[in-house]
């Protein structure tokens, strides 16, 4: 009897020992953190427990914050409801999915870099439109992306609308914070009513005289030089074979076929190469 009384107190030790361990294998996996990930860039929107952070490369990344999360600006710390769309921040966590990450430390930067808050406009015609994006072309040729966030205030003839009630072709007026050279965030856009010159059918034809990334330069026969500006609605063709605009070349004799956009501007709806 003393033996078997062994045996099994030996074996309910060991049955404990393995529980033990199970039970420390399973609270160390728990334990392991997700990956490290960090989300630098500027600030899109703000909610009641996360915000959206724009990144330099275009991607939007949501920052989720809790109540271990620490924020900071200059050293100072603060609170969620205390950063604003606009500013540049630095978050520090574990990632969460490919957009998502949980926040441990987020540091405001925006005051250390005036030209994060720097006003800006972009006035001129809807060259195109993204989901949450679109292109303003202006009088000067030059083209600024005006990203639009659930803060951004859309207008025409004084009523809301959405970005989805724009159109290319139409004339706006966007005022917000400067992003980098060629982007800003919008705080408001305004739909502008156009002139009747605008949305005028047009054509042109005659030599090309320069090609740019956007648009080339036709010299016609007679006349002044006309500004022929190309999105991706535009359908470019040559002997009935689809072309890029790449494909157009200095001395091409072109076809176009568009909307007048001003006296000396057209936005292509077609243009065949000859």
């Amino acid at each position: 009897m003393r033996v078997m009384k062994t045996v099994v107190v030996v074996v309910v030790c060991w049955a404990a020992v393995g529980s033990w361990a199970d039970g420390a294998r399973r609270r160390g996996a728990a334990s392991v953190p997700g990956p490290t990930a960090t989300a630098n860039g500027i600030v899109a929107s703000v909610g009641a427990s996360a915000l959206v952070v724009h990144r330099s490369n275009g991607d939007d990344v949501t920052v989720q914050v809790t109540a271990t999360t620490l924020i900071k600006e200059h050293g100072t710390a603060i609170h969620l409801s205390d950063i604003e769309a606009g500013d540049r921040v630095e978050a520090r966590g574990t990632r969460v999915d490919d957009h998502t990450i949980a926040a441990v430390a987020i540091e405001v930067e925006g005051a250390e870099n005036p030209g994060d808050h720097e006003g800006a406009t972009a006035n001129g015609i809807v060259a195109s439109i993204g989901a949450s994006t679109l292109v303003v072309h202006a009088a000067n040729g030059t083209d600024t992306t005006v990203q639009v966030n659930a803060s951004t205030t859309i207008k025409k003839h004084g009523q809301p609308i959405t970005l989805a009630g724009i159109e290319v072709g139409d004339r706006v007026e966007a005022r917000g914070t400067r992003v980098d050279a060629e982007t800003i965030l919008a705080e408001q856009i305004e739909v502008e009513d156009v002139p009747p010159v605008i949305h005028q059918n047009a054509s042109v034809k005659g030599a090309v005289a320069s090609v740019g990334a956007s648009s080339f330069v036709v010299h016609p026969s007679a006349g002044a030089d006309t500004t022929v500006q190309v999105d991706a609605s535009t359908r470019i063709k040559k002997h009935g074979s689809v072309l890029a605009l790449a494909d157009v070349h200095v001395g091409d004799r072109v076809d176009v076929q568009g909307t007048r956009v001003d006296d000396h501007t057209v936005l292509a709806r077609e243009v065949e190469v000859h």
